[in-house]
């Protein structure tokens, strides 16, 4: 399905893909089968060495919707969406990953919300977590709106980009994606946004963010903590004065870079990570899922998981009682 070549867009689609092949068809249709049908999807080839290219090309060939944008050299996801925000032709802008997944209605549904709100620059809602085979971990939720929720993103990247829809003219003007910042560009660029833009919520999991088996190096983790430390520093420069030092930083070598090799992927980290993340979805069922694929996969660390139980177990009592906000808002910032 097409189309009309003479309606502009009602919401441009943008989807940065490197080395995706295995997810990113299924990424596509989701966005084809939207029950908006007036969209532009803006497909950034990221330098891939797979057949994600071929992939995306016979979407495009196939619909006229569709538009490719290939780069020779991997550039890095927020040069690659910087490339799409350039190439977007409609008044609102959402951003997804290549291995996730879209709802038939979220387009139509934000693209609603903005349409009776024209003071409100971005529409955030929460997500639903998926493991690498689709099954759902839990749905993280958005407790905040409005004021309150801008102001706790000072303390805590609570909104996911990919999940949101903007004005594309919001995006614009902070100039999207800063990509000296190696982790956390997503958090910088809400932070920039939300300085001058009102957020809405529409508290429907829209938005499918699978989590996928993955090495993750210590030196990935201190510059994700990192970045998201300065971004939250360049918040408060920018508060007190107007500006921030990005490019001071940028030019002196500060900013935060990922240092060190990948360790090696295993399925007993991977189930862990699924483990805290039911945990803090407040899935408890979920959880007790991946603790038991991970101890089949890994017996030794059974004082590991049971220290996870125990922290499960205080979880599920204090939201029996009622306590379970108030303590994520006073010990975790949540």
């Amino acid at each position: 399905m097409t189309a009309d070549a003479a309606k502009p867009p009602a919401v441009s689609v943008v989807i940065p893909a490197h080395n995706d092949q295995r997810y990113v068809g299924e990424c596509v249709e989701s966005i084809l089968s939207q029950t908006l049908s007036e969209f532009q999807l803006i497909i950034v080839d990221d330098g891939s060495t797979d057949d994600t290219g071929k992939i995306a090309d016979g979407y495009a060939a196939g619909d006229d919707r569709v538009m490719v944008i290939h780069k020779v050299e991997k550039t890095g996801r927020g040069a690659a969406r910087n490339a799409g925000i350039e190439a977007a032709t409609a008044e609102l802008i959402a951003f997804q990953d290549a291995d996730d997944l879209s709802a038939p209605d979220r387009l139509e549904r934000q693209k609603a919300f903005l349409d009776a709100h024209p003071e409100v620059g971005l529409v955030a809602s929460p997500y639903m977590l998926v493991d690498e085979h689709g099954a759902e971990v839990g749905v993280k939720p958005l407790r905040r709106t409005g004021a309150a929720l801008a102001e706790h993103m000072r303390r805590y990247c609570a909104i996911s980009h990919c999940a949101a829809m903007f004005r594309t003219e919001v995006v614009r003007a902070v100039g999207g994606y800063r990509n000296g910042f190696a982790q956390s560009q997503d958090y910088d660029m809400l932070l920039r946004i939300l300085e001058r833009a009102e957020v809405g919520v529409l508290d429907v999991p829209f938005y499918k963010y699978r989590q996928v088996p993955c090495g993750v190096s210590m030196g990935r983790v201190e510059a994700a903590n990192r970045s998201k430390e300065i971004a939250r520093e360049f918040a408060r420069q920018r508060a007190e004065r107007g500006t921030d030092e990005y490019e001071v930083y940028l030019a002196a070598g500060k900013m935060p870079r990922i240092l060190g090799a990948e360790a090696p992927a295993s399925y007993a980290d991977y189930y862990y990570r699924l483990s805290r993340m039911a945990l803090d979805c407040r899935e408890y069922g979920a959880m007790l899922r991946y603790v038991r694929l991970g101890l089949r996969g890994r017996p030794s660390w059974l004082v590991k998981y049971a220290f996870l139980l125990a922290a499960g177990a205080v979880h599920f009592v204090l939201r029996t009682v009622g306590l379970l906000d108030w303590f994520e808002r006073t010990f975790r910032a949540r």
